[in-house]
């Protein structure tokens, strides 16, 4: 470690990958391959009544028509090692049963000579759905008298808090200013340039999986795939590469996981444009509201967080971990003699939560030194709300991304225009 500290590594893969020799999953062939294709749910959160796949099987090419009867029953264990076997978990079964929960929903898997054919296939599967009404908002979810899943009434996943904000009202009663703050951070999309995407290679007389597969995490997925089909994991080969919302195994890549087992040939699934934007995962749908007390003179004497973020209908993995990213974060470089928070994460009909590109936006933003050129980030809204409860004066308007350089608050903590 001492010899690489402070020198230039070379990267090692840009060479194959810049002159168009590098291996996506896509490009993976194997003697014999099959295709798979998802049938996904057209509504938010319904009842499935029936499924009829004969129409599919009788269409020449398909191998066969996956539901949950067939594939959700192989699942031996699963876990991510992220949180741990006994970390209470979010349901997350490789197919939809039951019940439908959000729009994209993996409902059944059709396999083909082609992918062609498991296309047109799949439009042939018949589901019959009773809709219900869908909790979609996060923020309201909380309050719904609908509960996304059965297993957590009132829709809440999990949370994590510091000291009650109770403790901390006297405080806000008996300082010159107090302010008041809700910052909302929309939903994002990874919509990575090679979307999610599987190879599994199932060899039943050695008992091995080997799998390619477009994530960041190999070691993991070779550990979840292991756990899932309840075999040793020097028994599993992973080669992979991506980042963000594909480092962890997801219900798709469950289900060719456990399919392989029972096809005679490898199995491979790519997923197109349209499942992506559809039930890939989202992350970053939160909001905070957090409360300051200040000084004349602009110092913060107490300061809480409350925070509230969507994880969907099956967040990948749990995500009440990462509420305590808040707590830490929240504070950033002021001092705060008093402060607390609450992270709380809320199910809702919508796709699952997962991990994205630069961690921790909202709650890293939410305590940065010096604001961004962007109004929207939560540390530019929280400084300016606090510069105007102590002068009087709107520190920057909404509409520009500027901080004024002249404003009092600003100038004591020694700010600077980011242009500066």
């Amino acid at each position: 470690m001492a010899r690489c500290t402070g020198t230039r590594t070379p990267r090692v893969e840009d060479a194959r990958l810049l002159t168009g020799t590098g291996t996506y999953v896509d490009d993976v062939v194997r003697p014999g391959m099959l295709h798979a294709c998802f049938v996904r749910s057209p509504v938010a959160w319904a009842r499935i009544a029936g499924i009829d796949v004969s129409e599919a099987l009788q269409l020449e090419g398909v191998q066969a028509v996956f539901v949950a009867e067939d594939l959700n029953p192989g699942v031996r264990e699963q876990w991510y090692t992220l949180n741990g076997r006994d970390d209470p978990d979010t349901s997350r079964p490789p197919l939809a049963e039951g019940e439908v929960r959000f729009f994209g929903d993996p409902v059944a898997m059709v396999v083909a000579q082609d992918r062609y054919t498991a296309e047109d296939a799949a439009e042939l599967v018949v589901v019959d759905y009773d809709e219900l009404p869908p909790v979609v908002d996060h923020a309201a979810a909380l309050e719904s008298p609908e509960s996304v899943h059965a297993t957590h009434p009132g829709n809440l996943v999990g949370e994590l808090a510091g000291r009650p904000m109770e403790e901390l009202a006297p405080v806000f009663e008996d300082v010159p200013h107090a302010v008041a703050v809700t910052v909302h951070q929309q939903s994002y999309g990874p919509v990575s340039l090679e979307t999610c995407g599987i190879v599994a290679e199932w060899s039943a007389p050695a008992g091995e999986m080997t799998i390619w597969a477009a994530t960041q995490s190999p070691q993991k997925v070779r550990s979840f795939c292991a756990r899932l089909l309840g075999v040793d994991e020097h028994r599993v080969r992973d080669t992979g590469g991506g980042f963000g919302q594909k480092v962890l195994t997801q219900r798709d890549d469950m289900c060719v996981m456990l399919a392989a087992t029972k096809l005679p040939a490898v199995l491979k699934w790519i997923e197109d444009r349209q499942e992506h934007l559809m039930a890939a995962g989202r992350a970053r749908h939160e909001h905070g509201e957090a409360r300051l007390a200040l000084h004349d003179e602009g110092r913060i004497l107490a300061a809480t967080l409350d925070h509230v973020q969507g994880a969907g209908a099956s967040p990948t993995p749990s995500p009440v971990q990462s509420g305590l990213a808040v707590g830490l974060l929240f504070p950033g470089p002021y001092r705060i003699p008093q402060g607390t928070f609450r992270s709380r994460f809320v199910f809702s009909n919508t796709s699952g939560r997962v991990a994205y590109r630069r961690p921790w936006q909202f709650e890293s933003s939410a305590s940065r030194r010096r604001p961004p050129r962007s109004p929207r980030y939560s540390s530019s809204r929280y400084s300016y709300a606090a510069a105007d409860a102590t002068t009087g004066d709107q520190a920057s308007p909404p509409s520009s991304p500027r901080p004024n350089p002249s404003h009092p608050v600003l100038r004591k903590r020694g700010r600077s225009c980011p242009d500066e």
